[in-house]
């Protein structure tokens, strides 16, 4: 009877204590599944983010949002992707995965902080359901925009809840077992526990390589082989952590938060540094760092340890063994305790000597570059006001032509009215009536032929200062200019020109290089003698800029001559002086901040125009 309470409490003490232990097992387990799963998902989103901002950098920069759809689209296929984007330094979004966020602008509380902070990998969401991860795309240290990756952490939820399920069925399982069978394996049960415990034990104390040896068919015997398997896999991962340590191509050191001495390092640091393994061992980060550069690593070390950030990143300069100087982009990052103020630090160091001198051997070339295109300007800016002024002149020839062509039919009108006046009075029919309307007549027709010459002159009075102007009203001055010339030699002109698109330049010069090129259509066309002559404008708006095309049908341009129609004095009419088109080009480019191109297309030439428009 003594022994029954005994037993009781044996039982009693064997299944909580089972259950126990098993339970806090495989809560660790499932603990670590977690973090380890939430960290390869944060590294992968990291490395996918970085990816696309070094693939996506040339694409931003030619703002080619075609190039960016089609980077952002490829990842379609990637697992548990939410979402991809590449956004403007501004917040706006240039690609997505899903294309109906294109050309928004991303609102949310966290994407304006992050638009606003400084241009580094932040993440922006890390939770059970989605780490979103963003990475600046810079261009030599000129942040112009960010890659933003989600991705979801459904198939890991599934997988912990499974991993959680099956952990509770084993419990129980195990529990109800032990209930079963505590009275016929107490000793055994004791034994094979404390085997158990002992290996745990010994694990604990750093011994890596022991296994529970438990020979058996019951629970405790695949607890044991469960067991053995988990330190298996712990082993596999350490020893694959270890190669990625050993293997990287950037130097990665662990260092002590209260020494600042490395812990751990791999060779890649060792190389950058000079030093063999057993010398950096002894050394701290700070040893290392040049005179001119501690302060400002105190600086930034002194920010994270206090907590105020979880990394750090600058560029800095280490002395090698030999006494030589080796340029790093140095990152550091706390290792976290939850709870605990950070023990030890991972610091990552890229070299970047070669990027450095580089940058120094542009910046000289850059200012000599700079002089000599003072220089040069000196010298051909009385070049470039005789080239506008013979410009000018050549367009003046235009217009008196013009003048004289619009001038010839009021010429007329009024030779007909001094006539009948004469005839009136030859037949003594000439009354005050009729006087008086033929003076009024001749006065309407001498104000309109004043009004011609105001109004070329105008037009060809020169731009002091630049202004916001419509750019149809540009296009219309110049086709009033050469409108009639075209009616009286056949040629239709067909325009289709968009209201209300504003500029900013010099609207007479740009009224100037249009004529320029309606002139050149016009000579093509009677060159060829083009029975149907036909000139089309056409302007619109094209995202920021006014697109401005000139097609003719005069049968286009040879193509050993069409690289060099914009040069200077080069042309192919015979008394031509090669200035026309080439002062096009500078106004256009130099004066209007556009572009211009000229094209072989359908029957002829096409002359496309590109001009920054203002925003409304």
């Amino acid at each position: 009877m003594a022994q029954r309470p005994f037993k009781r409490q044996i039982i009693l003490t064997y299944v909580v204590g089972f259950f126990l232990m098993i339970s806090l097992f495989v809560t660790y387990l499932v603990w670590a599944e977690r973090n380890y799963l939430f960290r390869n998902s944060t590294l992968h989103a990291s490395a996918l983010a970085q990816s696309m901002a070094v693939s996506s950098l040339s694409w931003v920069l030619s703002n080619d949002v075609a190039g960016l759809e089609e980077i952002v689209q490829a990842l379609n296929s990637y697992p548990e992707l939410h979402y991809a984007m590449v956004l403007s330094d501004k917040g706006r979004v240039l690609a997505h995965t899903d294309a109906t966020r294109r050309g928004q602008y991303l609102i949310d509380a966290d994407s304006k902080a992050l638009i606003n902070s400084a241009p580094k990998t932040r993440i922006i969401a890390d939770n059970g359901n989605i780490i979103d991860v963003a990475t600046p795309i810079l261009h030599k240290n000129w942040h112009v925009g960010w890659a933003r990756v989600g991705l979801g952490r459904e198939q890991i939820a599934q997988k912990l809840d499974a991993m959680v399920l099956g952990s509770v069925i084993f419990v129980g399982a195990a529990l109800g077992f032990s209930l079963l069978e505590a009275l016929a394996i107490g000793k055994r049960l004791s034994r094979r526990i404390s085997a158990l415990a002992n290996v745990t034990t010994m694990i604990q104390s750093g011994k890596r390589e022991v296994r529970a040896d438990v020979q058996g068919a019951d629970e405790i015997t695949r607890l044991a082989h469960a067991f053995n398997d988990m330190l298996d896999t712990l082993d596999t991962s350490e020893n694959r952590f270890r190669a990625l340590f050993e293997q990287a191509a950037v130097g990665v050191a662990q260092v002590d938060a209260n020494t600042s001495r490395f812990v751990r390092i791999n060779q890649r640091f060792c190389d950058i540094c000079g030093f063999g393994l057993a010398e950096m061992m002894t050394k701290t980060l700070h040893d290392i760092t040049h005179p001119d550069d501690i302060q400002a690593s105190h600086e930034h070390m002194h920010v994270l340890i206090e907590g105020k950030v979880r990394e750090y990143s600058m560029e800095k300069r280490f002395c090698r063994k030999d006494g030589t100087i080796v340029w790093v982009h140095l990152t550091v990052s706390a290792m976290w305790s939850v709870g605990e103020a950070p023990t030890h630090h991972i610091a990552v160091v890229q070299d970047i000597t070669p990027r450095v001198q580089a940058q120094e051997e542009l910046l000289m070339l850059n200012l000599d570059l700079e002089q000599r295109v003072q220089q040069e300007s000196l010298k051909n800016r009385e070049k470039d006001l005789l080239l506008i002024q013979q410009s000018r002149l050549a367009a003046m020839g235009e217009m008196v032509h013009n003048i004289a062509h619009q001038w010839r039919q009021p010429l007329n009108a009024l030779s007909i009215i001094i006539a009948n006046i004469k005839d009136d009075y030859d037949f003594g029919e000439l009354t005050e009536e009729r006087l008086q309307e033929s003076v009024h007549k001749s006065r309407r027709l001498l104000r309109r032929m004043s009004t011609t010459v105001d109004e070329f002159r105008d037009f060809f009075r020169p731009d002091k200062e630049s202004c916001d102007f419509t750019l149809d009203h540009a296009i219309e001055e110049s086709i009033f200019i050469i409108g009639d010339t075209l009616v009286n030699n056949g040629i239709q002109l067909d325009k289709q020109l968009e209201e209300g698109l504003m500029g900013h330049g010099y609207p007479n010069q740009l009224a100037q290089a249009i004529l320029n090129l309606l002139v050149n259509s016009k000579d093509a066309i009677l060159e060829r003698k083009v029975t149907l002559g036909k000139i089309g404008l056409c302007l619109r708006k094209s995202g920021d800029q006014a697109i401005l095309t000139l097609q003719d049908n005069a049968g286009g341009i040879d193509q050993d001559v069409l690289p060099k129609i914009f040069d200077p004095y080069f042309t192919t009419k015979e008394q031509g002086s090669g200035i026309g088109l080439y002062m096009t080009k500078m106004i256009v480019e130099r004066n209007m901040k556009g572009s211009i191109i000229a094209t072989n297309h359908g029957e002829g030439t096409l002359i496309t125009v590109a001009i920054p428009i203002l925003s409304a």
